[in-house]
């Protein structure tokens, strides 16, 4: 049961990530690679080929269904199971298996975590964008990796972060979005009207100030959570801004460097986060 609750979960991440590329590109969102990840490191079944195999069986399967041919699928799916399964080596070797977000450097440790997962990813990107796009080698290893970074740094922290328990998690949420703790969350939803309504990817950094609030206010869990969400309107907008033509992007690079910039700096409530509650701990 929790095999075939694991290979639907992942189909389900993989068909959100294909409905959200853009129009001749990789996926602006996909969260499949970054809760594979997380799911087999705290359930300690990073080994485990029964999971590797429904894995590559749930990418391929979201691939057809969306009209990809089989080549294209077991190409991509190859390229998600290197980036993970190289996620998860590191963290075997470096980190027990796991990361405590209430470490003082737990987020620079998920920024290298990031980085190695989507570098190794980016070598597959280097035979899948020049087949599947007519792009040339260091253009796909450039976006299949930016891709990848993007989405590890949107949902890792949260992930990382999360209460191991039901409990824990809903009575995280209450106590620090109670009635008297809701103002810096309202800030942040407010000041994310402004780059909607100037269709400005610039504006995209003004939410980060109501981010830094919650920072100094929430867990690591519920600050990790509104970022999460902060980066996936982030990212939802560029695209959007992206397919209007907006002379703002000159191509494709420009868009993955906008993308890995915003998502890099909304690390930085989360890095404060951790900071402030691995210091009250030692103080305790």
């Amino acid at each position: 049961a929790r095999l075939l609750l694991f290979s639907s979960v992942i189909l389900s991440l993989a068909l959100i990530g294909i409905w959200s590329r853009p129009s001749g590109a990789f996926a602006a969102l996909w969260p499949a690679n970054a809760v594979m990840l997380v799911w087999l490191a705290k359930s300690g079944l990073s080994l485990s080929p029964l999971h590797y195999l429904c894995a590559a069986l749930s990418f391929v399967t979201a691939d057809l269904i969306t009209g990809a041919s089989v080549a294209n699928a077991l190409l991509l799916a190859c390229g998600n199971l290197l980036s993970v399964g190289t996620g998860l080596v590191f963290l075997n070797l470096y980190r027990s298996g796991t990361i405590n977000l209430s470490e003082r450097t737990s987020v620079f440790q998920v920024l290298l975590l990031a980085l190695i997962g989507a570098n190794a990813g980016g070598l597959l990107g280097m035979v899948a964008w020049p087949k599947m796009f007519g792009g040339t080698f260091h253009e796909g290893y450039f976006y299949w990796a930016g891709t990848d970074f993007v989405n590890y740094i949107a949902f890792l922290p949260l992930l990382f972060a999360m209460p191991a328990s039901r409990i824990e998690l809903i009575r995280s949420l209450r106590r620090d979005l109670s009635q008297t703790k809701v103002l810096p969350t309202i800030t942040t939803l407010l000041m994310c009207g402004l780059p909607v309504w100037t269709d400005n990817p610039n504006a995209l950094t003004f939410p980060l100030l109501g981010l830094l609030w919650c920072a100094f206010t929430y867990s690591v869990f519920v600050t990790a959570l509104l970022t999460l969400l902060y980066c996936l309107f982030a990212l939802l907008q560029i695209s959007r801004i992206f397919d209007q033509g907006t002379p703002d992007f000159s191509g494709w690079a420009d868009l993955m460097l906008v993308r890995v910039s915003v998502s890099s700096i909304a690390l930085a409530p989360i890095v404060i986060s951790a900071y402030i509650h691995s210091t009250r701990t030692h103080v305790a």
